[in-house]
Parts: C-alpha cells; structure tokens; sequence
C-alpha cells in the first residue's frame, strides 16, 4: 500500500469520528470549522479511497444463543492451496465470519459464530478435511462477547435476527 497523506482538517475529521462515529454531521462541521458539504464531501472521499472503512453492526450474539470461537491453525506446505482450502472452507460454512492471516505460532485465525456443539464438531470435521495433508495444529478459543458483522456476512446477520422475532 502508497502511504497517505492526510491534510490538518481531514487528521480532525477522522479523530472526531474515531472519538464518536455516530456524530451528527452538523456537531461534526462545527468541531472541525467546517461546512456541512466540506465535510460531507472529505468523509466521502476518505471513504471511496478506503482510509474511513463504513461502520458495521456489533452485536453480543451470545445473547441470541451463539458462541464465537476462533480456531488457531498451525500449517506446513504449498500456501497457495492452504489459502485456497481455507477460502473454500469458508465459502462452504455459513459459520465462517473471519479469516485472518497471521505472525507467529499460528498461520491462520479463523472466526466463526456457532448455536451447537454440533455445528462446532462438524466446522471441526470439515475443515481438517480441507486441510488433510497441511494442518499440524488446530487450536481453539470461546470469545464470550460481541462481534462484528462484516459486509459479506450481513445477510447471517439479518437471519439471525429474524429468527429473534
């Protein structure tokens, strides 16, 4: 990624709005000494270069009956296939809300939202298949809080929320 330079109004803009992303727009011109189009116009162009990413949902699932767990994957071999598999694990289990790649013990975090042990048996089961000849080691932790829904996974989202009423 370029390194980028943001000017004096647009560093006030993005605290104000890390400070209080709900901020009414007005309250947000009026900290920043700015008019409501300057304002609206910066926000929309740090968001089309992606430097402000759209806020999303943070729900605690764990009151809807849900469990988040992370698995900790430690692999060995060709990384192409083992971000392919993971990638189709993921396309494949509805669970999956998160992929990171990471630095250290493990290779790869995998998020994923659950209602029950069986559901958590089979993701087990599914994707130590995926991995058959790369996985060394699947750890796993229970995250007992909220979460954030991202974009790709909006529509789980509103299931779940269905289901509540």
């Amino acid at each position: 990624y370029k390194k980028v330079k943001l000017n004096h109004k647009e560093r006030l803009l993005i605290t104000e709005l890390f400070n209080n992303a709900k901020i009414p727009i007005t309250e947000l011109a009026r900290k920043v000494n700015l008019s409501l189009e300057s304002v609206s116009k910066k926000i929309k162009s740090l968001v089309k270069d992606q430097i402000i990413i759209k806020p999303c949902t943070e729900l605690n699932i764990t009151k809807f009956g849900y469990f988040y767990i992370c698995f900790l994957l430690t692999t060995e071999g060709d990384q192409q296939t083992i971000e392919k598999n993971i990638l189709q694990f993921s396309k494949e289990n509805i669970h999956v809300m998160c992929i990171n790649k990471t630095i250290g013990s493990y290779n790869y975090m995998l998020n994923l939202e659950l209602d029950s042990f069986s559901d958590l048996v089979g993701a087990i089961e599914d994707l130590k298949y995926k991995l058959r000849f790369n996985l060394i080691n699947l750890d796993m932790y229970i995250k007992n809080e909220g979460i954030v829904f991202t974009e790709h996974r909006r529509e789980r989202a509103l299931n779940i929320l269905k289901e509540l009423f």
